[in-house]
């Protein structure tokens, strides 16, 4: 299996991930979140529901693509309705 570019590891499920590195600790206490690109806002509503309460999340919502985004750092996942061919993600050749 090949490795995640960003993350490294074999095992990532969602290719490709995003890391947010902490200068003050190191590289080792990355937080990795992964990106699930959902079908529509219904189902981005539906995640922030079910994490309300329970997890600290950011909410953004984007004028220009018409769409929702979900930071939630319990589940370490951004869940977006932005449409993946719409996303730019890691670097660009």
């Amino acid at each position: 299996m090949k490795n995640c570019p960003k993350c490294g590891l074999s095992d990532c499920k969602n290719n490709p991930c995003v890391i947010f590195p902490n200068e003050e600790f190191g590289v080792d206490s990355s937080v990795k979140f992964d990106i699930d690109f959902c079908e529509d806002d219904k189902t981005v509503k539906l995640y922030i529901k079910q994490c309300e309460g329970k997890h600290v999340q950011q909410i953004a919502y984007s004028s220009y693509h018409d769409a929702f985004t979900q930071i939630c750092f319990g589940c370490k996942r951004i869940r977006t309705s932005i449409k993946k061919s719409d996303a730019i993600l890691g670097d660009s050749e």
